[in-house]
């Protein structure tokens, strides 16, 4: 990215500098700027900015001059210095594209993103078609948490370059994190909203756990307000327990609905006369998109915001969604439809960078946070393929097989990886979580004592389960000491529920009930916080991009 702009400027500086001051002094400069030329051709930045810094000591007036010795203190980064440089040039030609462009990359390097974004927005006035602003200005916006101006500027990257990749990447996480930020707002205002519910019953349902999304559908199925196509993921979550009977009736009941929801249904457009309605509906909305954001109206906009996203437009959603004033309604479409484009973006990036272990092994970590463990498995293999014996790609896979509900391919790929690291913690932890899951507490206990290794932040977890391998035997004094280390573990309450039920068969009432107090404030703090199904799934910060 850097070199790109340093050579033609070097190029055009060469000629204009003749004929100005004493002849000696022209022969001079005439040879340092020669000696930069031929230092930056052999990537020997220091050499040319030494050589830069001697020829504005003579021309101090030239603002290219002193961008040119920017551009090599930025190669050599020298973040410190090329700001200040860059501040030189820009006083004395605040038009120069070069200073513009690159003060907003190392102030917002620095730390200084607010500082940045005026001379980024300057260098985008400047060459609006050159790729490097945008990107530019998306980190700056997104390290600002502006997460929605950020995914702007990266898909006007990837309108100008389809191909690079880091910009598919960066506005996928992008998207990922309006998608928490959006959540966020909804659990702290919303939380008892259908819209929240319905959220939270899907998560429900993608981690397994469909008695409680059945449970919350309904819920959601008899509030006055509700976002459309409950019916059909109550029917959904009915179908993934094989039972087709009710699975019919909400289909059925769905289809006295207004919406079609062929594509909720499927996750893509379906080929049938569902799908042709929905085209319609979609045509219906893009013909009344102009209007509705220039008159704002509500109605229409939610109506926009909902229909867009059932036919799978995900960026007009979106939009309707932002321009929308802060509701639960708005707020879930937002979340929806820009984990949609989160994951379309994400796929772009992986069709750019098909053979790279890294990638998939990132992709299947934000996967799995997503619980797409589908995806995730298939992210995790691919690692595999290219790496066959990486530990990591394959604890990876076996994490995605055991949160999928596939204990036996858990167990079988985590053997696998205890073939290569036999005292690995996280792998024994995975096999020892898996055993317990098979009820096979004795043979889990030995994965799990060498589990206690893991880093701190992890052993909590590893004791609960360590305390539910032993009250399972009887072994019930053990138990209550390991279940007592493994509170801080407990997210849903039945660590607490576990043990109240341990301190009764010791007879200890008082601290029973203690336990069951604690169980009931978890699982209402969860209730509060549930809406929040979508974690950190990526780099601390995009400088962490593949």
């Amino acid at each position: 990215m850097r070199n790109r702009f340093s050579l033609p400027l070097l190029l055009l500086l060469a000629t204009p500098l003749f004929g100005f001051g004493q002849q000696e002094q022209n022969a001079t400069l005439e040879s340092l700027l020669a000696t930069a030329q031929q230092a930056q051709a052999g990537s020997d930045y220091k050499a040319a900015a030494d050589a830069y810094k001697q020829a504005v000591k003579i021309r101090p007036d030239v603002p290219e001059m002193w961008a040119n010795l920017g551009l090599m203190e930025h190669e050599t980064a020298d973040y410190t210095g090329a700001i200040e440089t860059f501040q030189r040039a820009y006083k004395l030609k605040p038009s120069l594209y070069v200073p513009n462009l690159f003060l907003g990359i190392d102030l917002t390097h620095a730390g200084k993103a607010k500082e940045a974004i005026p001379y980024l927005l300057t260098a985008e006035k400047i060459n609006n078609t050159d790729s490097q602003p945008h990107l530019a200005l998306g980190r700056a916006y997104f390290s600002l948490q502006e997460y929605s101006l950020a995914a702007h500027e990266f898909a006007n990257v990837t309108h100008l370059d389809p191909k690079q990749s880091t910009a598919w990447f960066s506005l996928g996480i992008a998207y990922l994190d309006q998608v928490e930020a959006d959540a966020r707002i909804m659990s702290e205002k919303d939380q008892d909203s259908p819209y929240a519910k319905a959220l939270f019953a899907e998560s429900l349902a993608n981690q397994s756990r469909y008695l409680e999304a059945v449970d919350l559908y309904k819920n959601v199925i008899a509030s006055n307000s509700q976002p459309p196509c409950m019916h059909t993921q109550l029917g959904l979550v009915y179908a993934k327990q094989h039972d087709d009977v009710d699975a019919a009736k909400e289909f059925e009941a769905e289809d006295q609905k207004a919406f079609p929801c062929a594509l909720a249904a499927s996750g893509k457009p379906a080929e049938s006369p569902e799908a042709e309605y929905t085209s319609a509906r979609s045509k219906s909305c893009g013909n009344q998109s102009a209007s509705n954001f220039k008159t704002k109206d509500e109605t229409k906009l939610q109506l926009l915001a909902a229909c867009s996203f059932l036919a799978g437009n995900y960026e007009l959603s979106s939009r309707a969604a932002s321009t929308l004033p802060q509701s639960a309604e708005a707020l879930y479409w937002s979340i929806q439809a820009n984990e949609n484009l989160a994951f379309q973006a994400l796929e772009h990036y992986e069709e750019l960078e098909p053979n790279s272990e890294r990638s998939h092994l990132l992709l299947g970590d934000i996967y799995i946070q997503r619980e797409r463990y589908d995806d995730a498995q298939a992210e995790y293999q691919k690692a595999i393929d290219l790496s066959p014996n990486d530990p990591g790609a394959v604890l990876g896979l076996g994490s995605a097989y055991f949160r999928n509900g596939n204990v036996s391919k858990t167990v079988e790929t985590a053997q696998l990886a205890l073939n290569q690291l036999p005292d690995d913690p996280e792998i024994n932890l995975l096999m020892g979580e898996a055993l317990m899951a098979r009820h096979d507490f004795t043979n889990a206990e030995p994965f799990l004592k060498k589990a206690l290794q893991a880093k701190p932040q992890m052993l909590p977890h590893v004791h609960a389960l360590l305390g539910r391998a032993y009250a399972a035997e009887g072994r019930v004094p053990q138990a209550i000491d390991e279940l007592r280390l493994g509170l801080a573990s407990d997210e849903d309450g039945s660590v607490h529920y576990q043990l109240a039920r341990l301190y009764r068969q010791t007879g200890d009432a008082k601290d029973a009930a203690a336990a069951m107090d604690q169980m009931k404030a978890i699982q209402q703090k969860r209730r509060e916080n549930a809406v929040i199904a979508f974690k950190d799934s990526h780099p601390s910060t995009l400088d962490d991009e593949p």
